[in-house]
């Protein structure tokens, strides 16, 4: 038999990961993995942004590396026990008006954590979507900016890809939308709807 080398990069949307490690016995190098978090950094160096920032208490020192007086976008990540009514309505009088760009690190509706479902940040942004009227640009899954940035770091096109994930919408609807093979494993929070889903069509459904 002969093998093979297989370029790998982790797509995740989890904001908080270990240095070298995802946490189980498969060790993940840092520079395989691709977080909204990284993502965002990397475009707020680029354009000089100044942010305003609603993320989890875990990753929000990421930011103290820049100037987030008079902020000229709003980030929102999944901040957990951080969305309060205060920070969320801190967070709408920035919007309101549409004078800030408004990025938002993922749309997922909800996470499996300790063997429970739980409110993910989705729901959060579409409230302040809804009372600011402002469209969040989505800087994580399932953006295809993601995924073609994913694509990019591996040195592959999205046709060449193979995404594999739990989550039937971000990440396999995600990654079919920038043509990359979509396959759907049968853990974490998948459920067996997601088999019949109206849009998405899984390339294929792993056990």
């Amino acid at each position: 038999h002969t093998l093979s080398y297989v370029p790998v990069k982790v797509a995740t949307p989890q904001l908080i990961l270990p240095k070298n490690s995802t946490g189980s016995d498969l060790m993940i190098p840092v520079d395989k993995i691709l977080s909204p978090v990284s993502a965002i950094i990397q475009l707020i160096k680029e354009n000089n942004h100044r942010p305003y920032v609603l993320v989890n208490e875990k990753v929000v020192d990421e930011f103290d590396q820049f100037d987030q007086s008079d902020p000229d976008i709003v980030v929102v990540g999944d901040a957990e026990k951080q969305f309060t009514y205060e920070s969320m309505n801190s967070t709408f009088k920035l919007l309101v008006g549409g004078e800030r760009k408004f990025y938002c690190l993922g749309r997922s509706k909800y996470y499996l954590s300790s063997g429970e479902l739980k409110l993910e940040v989705g729901c959060f942004i579409a409230g302040l979507e809804y009372s600011s009227q402002v469209q969040a640009e989505v800087v994580g899954k399932p953006s295809s900016m993601f995924f073609n940035q994913a694509a990019k770091m591996i040195g592959l096109s999205p046709g060449d890809v193979v995404m594999i994930g739990d989550d039937v919408d971000s990440d396999v609807g995600g990654a079919m939308n920038v043509r990359c093979s979509g396959h759907s494993c049968k853990d974490g929070k998948y459920r067996s709807k997601d088999a019949n889903h109206p849009t998405v069509k899984p390339t294929l459904i792993a056990d």
